[in-house]
Parts: structure tokens; sequence; C-alpha cells
């Protein structure tokens, strides 16, 4: 059985090769993708409800992911996140690879070259990295 660790680098790296950029109509493929993470390997029949739903009269046709369980209480608890990122030009010539945490990850040193202070985070927390655009988020 794969740890909570394990599982969310699995998920983390799987949202982070779609390429989302905001604003845009793609942000629905990062929007089907979470779907799919949310009702795979039966997680579907944890939930009361679950789908996308269009965001009204949003000019790319985007859509917001939910799932929602119903429990024993009247009170409600809300967890709001994003997934939409900004372009990957920043990234210069590892550009090709901002989509790709193994492949920055291969090339560490030329991306430590091009981000002032990563050697030294790299440095106080070593393996505790996964790199690539929206990775963070």
């Amino acid at each position: 059985m794969e740890s909570w660790y394990e599982t969310v680098r699995r998920y983390t790296t799987r949202l982070v090769t779609i390429r989302g950029v905001s604003p845009d109509r793609a942000e629905n493929d990062v929007a089907r993708a979470i779907l799919g993470l949310l009702t795979e390997d039966g997680y579907a029949n944890a939930f009361t409800a679950v789908g996308m739903d269009a965001v009204e009269d949003d000019a790319y046709g985007r859509h917001n992911v939910y799932a929602f369980v119903r429990g024993a209480s009247e009170r409600t608890v809300v967890l709001l996140g994003h997934y939409d990122t900004v372009d990957t030009q920043d990234y210069g010539p590892l550009e090709p690879w901002a989509l790709d945490p193994q492949g920055l990850e291969e090339r560490l040193d030329a991306l430590v070259k091009l981000t002032p202070g990563l050697r030294t985070d790299l440095e106080a927390y070593p393996g505790d990295w996964m790199f690539g655009r929206g990775s963070i988020d």
C-alpha cells in the first residue's frame, strides 16, 4: 500500500504535467484530471456528490471541480484551492521541462544557476523538493 507521501507526490506529479495557464480553456484539462483523481480507486463512492460546474458567463468556458461529503452535523466545512498557473517562460532554457518534475530534477545544476537562493534552500531541506510549475500550489 502506498504511503500518503507517495500518493500526494503521484497526484502532484500528474497535475503538474498538465499545462493550465490562466486564463485559458486548457484549465479544464486540469479540472478533468482533478475530477479523475477524486473518483479513481473507488473514491467516487465516498462522496455524496462530485463533479464539475461551469463558471457562469466565463469567456473561456472554465469549470470548478467539487466533491461533497454529507456528514452527521449541520455545520459545513469548505476547502478551496486553485489549479491555474502562470506561464512557463521564466524557466528560460529549462522551459521544455517546466511541467516535468523529474526532468527538472535531472537538470538541477542548471536550475540552481537560474534561481537565486535555491542552492541554500536545497541544502537546508535536502530531499524535500519537487520542481515544476505549480508544484508548490
